[in-house]
């Protein structure tokens, strides 16, 4: 690992904890990482995007390779989340009842 990865990795730890994932190979870890926290997943983000697909299907893999199931995908908010799309994607975690939620980046 280089230097300035190393020193990423720590700032990122001294600030958000051992349960915070980044860098190569983020994708696989985060199924036995969620495992931890919940079994019951909802997905919210840019769940339709093409150039995402191949990355969504390794953290799919990842969560159900550890007995995390999906209750479902919800498009996530525009930039500076309107109202509605926060009432939105509110409704959808009401009616999934998700005990973990998993936030796409946005493109």
């Amino acid at each position: 690992m280089s230097e300035l990865m190393e020193q990423a990795r720590d700032m990122i730890v001294s600030f958000k904890g051992k349960r915070y994932a980044f860098g190569t190979g983020v994708l696989d870890r985060i199924g036995p990482m969620t495992a931890q926290v919940g079994r019951k997943a909802l997905l919210v983000g840019r769940v339709s995007s093409p150039w995402l697909k191949p990355a969504l299907v390794q953290l799919l893999e990842s969560l159900n390779t550890n007995g995390v199931e999906i209750l479902g995908q919800v498009q996530g908010a525009a930039p500076n989340a309107p109202r509605e799309d926060v009432y939105r994607i509110h409704g959808y975690i009401l009616h999934k009842r998700p005990n973990v939620l998993d936030q796409r980046p946005p493109p």
